[in-house]
């Protein structure tokens, strides 16, 4: 477990707990930002764990990097592969949640079509994972991939297919990728089908 000069759990989820830093013990200056720790996972054997959370926590910190420079996410300072933790801007504000997400379409679209542009797939695009600050932000990459296939990047927006229902509509006029948008209503096609056989 991360226990740097003891810094605030926030939050914590399937591949990582996060942790509101107030100290420079990183040496980022004396600022509020934000540590991704990802801890061991016990059912697997030592090895495999150690090497597959080092790969990961690289992915992640590379994704990071690239999307900083191309949309609204907490810059990455900095990542320690022997600590496991990643080290990131706070961003101060609210994540957005199923009942308010829906006022903040066109942001949220913008900010996915700049991603999927640059073949970054999410992975959990879910309203939580967008925090309303000065501007709106995604955070948590740590589900993400590069991908070019017009598959992964319907796949990733399926799930908020789902959340939107009689909203994708509006959704979808400022996503710009119609070969996407199309394939999203190919994959719920193919899951209605499924379930009427």
């Amino acid at each position: 477990m991360y226990t740097k000069d003891n810094p605030m759990e926030i939050a914590r989820g399937s591949e990582g707990i996060i942790y509101l830093d107030y100290n420079d013990s990183l040496g980022i200056g004396k600022k509020p930002y934000i540590i991704k720790y990802r801890p061991p996972k016990k059912y697997r054997h030592e090895k495999i764990d150690i090497s597959l959370r080092k790969f990961r926590l690289r992915r992640e910190y590379k994704i990071l990097q690239k999307a900083y420079k191309i949309t609204n996410t907490p810059e990455p300072y900095l990542m320690d592969e022997n600590k496991f933790i990643i080290a990131m801007q706070y961003i101060e504000g609210q994540p957005l949640n199923v009942s308010n997400f829906v006022h903040y379409l066109k942001p949220m679209a913008l900010i996915i079509n700049t991603l999927h542009e640059n073949n970054i797939i999410h992975g959990d695009l879910h309203p939580k994972n967008f925090i309303l600050g000065d501007k709106l932000y995604i955070i948590d990459f740590g589900l993400s991939f590069i991908s070019n296939r017009v598959e992964d990047k319907a796949v990733d927006l399926y799930e908020l297919r789902k959340l939107l229902k009689d909203r994708w509509e509006e959704f979808a006029q400022y996503y710009k990728n119609d070969e996407v948008l199309k394939r999203v209503e190919d994959i719920e096609r193919r899951g209605r089908y499924k379930m009427q056989i």
